[in-house]
Parts: structure tokens; sequence; C-alpha cells
């Protein structure tokens, strides 16, 4: 009990939800005798889940890494597909999980599911392999961890997110910035040559977007500030359904939003920005009508920083707004038709 207590501190000292994820494991192998364990979360639509394997941890069967977070989606596994899984999700009452049989490639093993109770739009399931069913003992430590990990993800959700739109927030910016960095140079090592890196799914580069809603001041002073809220929040849900899973949404304040997101090329990139700009201008908002968005964005560079990538789609943006609005523009397109001076000025600003 104190190897087990002392286990439980050091997974909760993590601030980090992928070392958070990986250091759960290893504190549920102290309590039961799996074969394997494996955090997932769940993605996509409500109608098709996708399971996205955050951290696993393996006795005598063979590792799995951790699912990469830019995957299509289409890649990912259906949860409609692993019926325990399925049923796991479905469960409402606490303390419960479903039991049913392993891969037909395990003869003999037997997995067992907890569904996570995140207050979240993306709920995540524990899979425990064992050679036995797990005793009630066993299930009831399990599901006391699991309701300890979730309470530290909800606090670390209400400081990393913003209180009005549940995006996350300004000061977490950096910390995803980096991260995505750190993913990228990750992959590189693992798929070194662009061709193999295009054939295997992964997008090979990153962009960062800056979104501005046109007007915005219009609609608080003649409508008040609650319709402004409103507004806010329905344009946090079409950039949800607009944008992809695994891409970063940030509120940074005001009418202010930051998007990363991966695509392949420059192309890509703006398809990606005017879907979600042709969807706000299409959306009828209640008792507004229609709302406008001006975008700017640009790709990022080898050992950018946060500061110097989000002032170039600042002025990308600041050019779209002086220019007629309700539009997308791309920072180094800007540069390259001499519109706007490739010099940058990242110490002028404090993104904080």
């Amino acid at each position: 009990m104190p190897e087990l207590i002392h286990a439980v501190a050091r997974f909760t000292r993590h601030r980090d939800r992928h070392s958070l994820d990986r250091s759960l494991l290893e504190t549920l192998r102290l309590c039961a005798a799996s074969r394997a364990l494996s955090l997932y979360r769940c993605v996509g639509e409500p109608d098709d889940l996708r399971l996205l394997l955050s951290a696993s941890a393996h006795e005598d069967l063979p590792p799995v890494p951790a699912s990469r977070m830019w995957l299509p989606l289409d890649e990912l596994p259906r949860v409609a597909d692993r019926p325990v899984h399925a049923s796991a999700t479905r469960l409402r009452q606490p303390g419960a999980s479903a039991v049913g049989s392993a891969d037909p490639s395990l003869p003999g093993r037997i997995v067992q599911v907890f569904p996570l109770g995140l207050e979240t739009a993306s709920p995540g399931l524990l899979e425990c392999v064992t050679d036995q069913p797990l005793s009630s003992h066993e299930s009831r430590v399990i599901q006391g961890l699991l309701g300890i990990y979730c309470n530290h993800v909800g606090l670390l959700d209400y400081g990393q997110t913003d209180a009005l739109t549940g995006l996350l927030n300004r000061k977490t910016y950096d910390e995803e910035f980096n991260r995505d960095a750190y993913n990228e140079a990750a992959d590189e090592q693992l798929a070194p040559d662009a061709t193999e890196r295009r054939s295997s799914g992964v997008a090979v580069q990153r962009w960062l977007g800056v979104i501005d809603i046109d007007h915005f001041k219009r609609v608080n002073d003649r409508f008040g500030h609650l319709i402004g809220d409103e507004l806010l929040l329905l344009v946090a849900r079409l950039m949800r359904n607009s944008f992809r899973y695994s891409d970063a949404l940030f509120r940074f304040g005001g009418e202010e939003f930051v998007v990363l997101v991966r695509a392949p090329d420059r192309r890509s990139a703006q398809q990606a920005f005017e879907r979600f700009r042709e969807r706000m201008a299409d959306y009828s908002f209640p008792q507004v009508g229609t709302v406008t968005a001006s975008v700017g964005f640009t790709q990022l560079r080898p050992l950018d920083t946060a500061a110097a990538a989000f002032e170039r789609a600042d002025r990308a943006v600041y050019f779209a707004k002086d220019h007629g609005r309700n539009q997308s523009r791309c920072f180094d397109d800007l540069v390259d038709a001499g519109l706007l001076e490739a010099q940058e000025r990242a110490g002028e600003i404090e993104l904080f």
C-alpha cells in the first residue's frame, strides 16, 4: 500500500497530459495482474467514434506505440468494431466496466474496459488485458485510481482552457507550440525521408493561423455582451466542427483565436482555413445574423518561436482586414507578392 500511495503522488505531480497518461499506467501495473494496459481517447463524430491510443504498458505482449495525434481519422480503429469498447462507451453508472474476449490472436486472454469519467468532448477508455478476470478488489482499486486521474485532468483542463469557449487558452499556447515542434522532430527521426512520410499519411508541414471576428465590437455595442458571448461560443463550435481532432484550437481573448494545424502543402492549409471561414460566413447567428472572420496564416519554420510565428500570422490578419475582411491570407504568399515585408519584429510584441 505505501508503494501505491507513493506512485499516486508521482503521477499526480505531472502537468503534461502525455506524461500523466504514461505514469497512470505505471501506477495501475502495481495493483492489477495485467498483461497489457492501454489508455485511449475517443475522437471523431458521436456516431463514428475512433480510438486514439495515448499510452500503453505491456508485459509479454509486443509494445504498441501511441497513435500520432495527426493521423487521419479514418486510419484510427472504429469503436464500433470492438464490441467491448463500444459497450464501455455506453456505460453511465459509476464503477462499471465491460468484459469480453481479447483479440483472437491472443487465445484465452480477457479484456476488461473501464470508461473514464472525463467531462470533456473526448471521453476516454482504459483497456486491461489479463489471463484471469480481475478480482472485485482489483477492479475497485483501478476505478479509484481512474477517479483520481480524472479529477487531476479536470484541474489541468481548468487551468489550460478558456472559461467561456472551452478552447485552449492563451497561456497554454507556448507549451502546445513547443510540444508540437518536439513531435515534429521525433517524427523526422522515425521517417526522415519525405516520400516515406507522405506515404505513411503523416502531414509534413505545420501551419499557424490567427482568426479575428470582423466588427465584433459592433455586435457587443448593438446587442450587448451576453449576445457577444453567445456568438463566441458558436464560433468555437464552428471551429471544432471545421478543423480536425488533432488541430490545437486556442482563444487568445476577445474576438481573437489561434489554430495550429498540419497540412502537406500551402494549398491544403489554405483549404483548411477557408473551410472554416466559409462555414462561418454561411452561418446565421441568433439575433445577429451573418458575422464573418478574417484569417491570417503562416508556415512554421525550423527553430521557429511561438512569438515569431504568431506575429507573421497576425500581420496577415491585419492585411486581410485592411483589404476587405472576410478572407484568409497567407503571410508567405503576401511576402512573395511583395505586399508585405519579410522583416519580422517578434521581439517587439509580448504575448503574455
